[in-house]
């Protein structure tokens, strides 16, 4: 699938899909992935990422598009359209992984019966170790 929109000089690409069962359950570990373009926006925090493919938050889904991923807080993630129209204010809590890349790394849930858009588990911007990972009621 081809991302309709193209951010400016210095995109990365980058989509990673984590999806693992109950500890000790022998479910397969299924492998999807979405392009996922982003630039560092104009103000400390702010990520402009463009999804090729639909995606869920807690409360909303997000279709295709571009997004504005914003940090106003210490676990607090804040998510807009390209026009700064917002859709979610979020709570997170720090996620680590191993390995820092120079890429967007997006963590998606496990797909879900009913056709719904995967969830975004956790995001890591680039060149960060800590990133946020997304609180869904159970």
């Amino acid at each position: 699938m081809q991302v309709k929109h193209r951010l400016g000089v210095g995109v990365v690409l980058g989509a990673l899909v984590l999806v693992g069962g109950a500890a000790g359950a022998k479910e397969p570990q299924f492998r999807d992935s979405i392009i996922v373009q982003g630039t560092i926006g104009g103000s400390t925090g702010e990520h402009h990422l463009t999804f090729s493919g639909p995606v869920a938050l807690p409360g909303v889904s997000l279709g295709p598009g571009t997004y504005i991923f914003g940090k106003p807080a210490n676990n607090v993630l804040q998510v807009m359209n390209a026009n700064r129209v917002p859709y979610a204010m979020l709570m997170t809590r720090p996620i680590s992984r191993t390995v820092r890349t120079d890429r967007y790394e997006i963590v998606l849930g496990p797909p879900l019966t009913d056709g719904s858009p995967r969830r975004i588990q956790a995001w890591f911007a680039p060149g960060e170790s800590t990133g946020q990972e997304l609180m869904y009621k159970r």
